[in-house]
């Protein structure tokens, strides 16, 4: 298992900007990767949690990270859903709530997370008028 979260979290915090698009609404290899790892990160932390345990402070670091310097751009939703998702799968857990008890984490946690994804951008409106339908069924996917 060692390999494994060595290799995912060494993917996790890399930048290539080779591997970047220019596109700012199709995500690129490296913003797939990275999402995928997330997804990835939470499954083991949910079922595996004993195993993944000496790992997770540096998930969570390094996801964190993530989150906070990751830009607003549509390319970026499944990036931040899956961020999210592996965040609230931890803080969740009573004997990781130690991770987030500081009062200046939660400050951060709402500041630099949770108000800017809240954000109503152009590229929703634009979504949301061209096809409603769709956008709404992205919504409830958690996109």
């Amino acid at each position: 298992m060692e390999t494994w979260m060595m290799n995912f979290h060494s993917l996790l915090t890399l930048d290539n900007k080779l591997l970047q698009t220019n596109d700012e609404e199709e995500a690129g290899l490296l913003e797939l990767l990275k999402s995928q790892i997330c997804d990835n990160a939470a499954l083991y932390a949910q079922k595996y949690d004993e195993e993944f345990q000496p790992y997770l402070p540096q998930f969570v670091t390094a996801i964190w990270n993530l989150l906070v310097t990751t830009k607003q751009e549509v390319k970026y939703d499944l990036l931040v859903s899956n961020a999210i998702q592996f965040l609230a799968s931890v803080c969740e857990r009573p004997h990781y709530k130690h991770l987030f008890e500081d009062q200046n984490t939660l400050t951060s946690i709402c500041e630099k997370v949770i108000v800017p994804n809240m954000e109503f951008r152009a590229a929703d409106e634009e979504a949301f008028e061209d096809n409603s339908e769709e956008y709404i069924r992205r919504d409830l996917e958690g996109s």
